[in-house]
């Protein structure tokens, strides 16, 4: 399995089943319009400086997340100056994980077609739970997150078609300048947000697939 990226810069996937779309590109063509028309007026007010603001964090994002990896493989970490107060306070929260049972890893779903990446698959507080680590420039609400569980329930959903294995709870762990937060999923949510998700597929795959 094979992530390549588009030259509109999104990710698509090299699988068994073909090429297949990825789960934030998905999301993003299918990003409701109240949403889309907020961001649009958020890029709108700040000018120029949305775009600063966006390369920014996706670049502290980017640096943050490669941390994560090596640390969780055993790997030596170098910690640039500018991150050592996040990485500390991330450091706080990598220590309650248990057992590493994936890390990075590509999945796709052979009967819906579609694929991504997740960033970790663990043992944490006695239940094997995906997750997802997201950096912000600074403090979100549960209500925000929306396509964050989103996407947790579409990689637990390709996971388990392909693994017949139970995942028991989803997280997205938010790295921000001031503090770690920590949004949770049971089975309920995600069932729920499952449920979403296949609406946000069947949504793409009216406007974007030819069947």
């Amino acid at each position: 399995m094979k992530r390549i990226r588009t030259s509109s810069g999104d990710w698509v996937y090299s699988t068994e089943k073909g090429i297949l779309p990825g789960v934030t590109t998905i999301l993003k063509e299918t990003i409701p319009e109240q949403k889309r028309e907020n961001l649009l007026k958020w890029r709108k007010n700040l000018g120029p400086e949305a775009d600063r603001i966006s390369q920014r964090a996706l670049e502290k994002g980017r640096k943050v997340h490669k941390m994560i990896e090596k640390q969780l493989k055993g790997e030596k970490v170098e910690c640039p100056e500018d991150l050592n107060e996040i990485w500390n306070k991330v450091q706080e929260t990598l220590s309650t994980i248990e057992h590493v049972d994936g890390l990075e890893e590509m999945v796709y779903h052979p009967d819906l077609l579609y694929a991504g990446r997740f960033d970790l698959l663990a043992h944490w507080y006695g239940n094997l739970t995906i997750v997802d680590f997201k950096t912000s420039g600074k403090e979100k609400s549960r209500q925000w997150l929306e396509d964050e569980f989103l996407q947790l329930a579409a990689y637990r959903g390709a996971y388990q078609s392909i693994h017949n294995t139970e995942i028991d709870y989803g997280a997205i762990i938010l790295i921000s300048p001031e503090l770690i937060q920590s949004f949770e999923l049971d089975q309920k949510e995600l069932e729920f947000y499952w449920n979403q998700w296949l609406k946000r597929l069947e949504q793409y795959n009216d406007a974007y697939r030819n069947f």
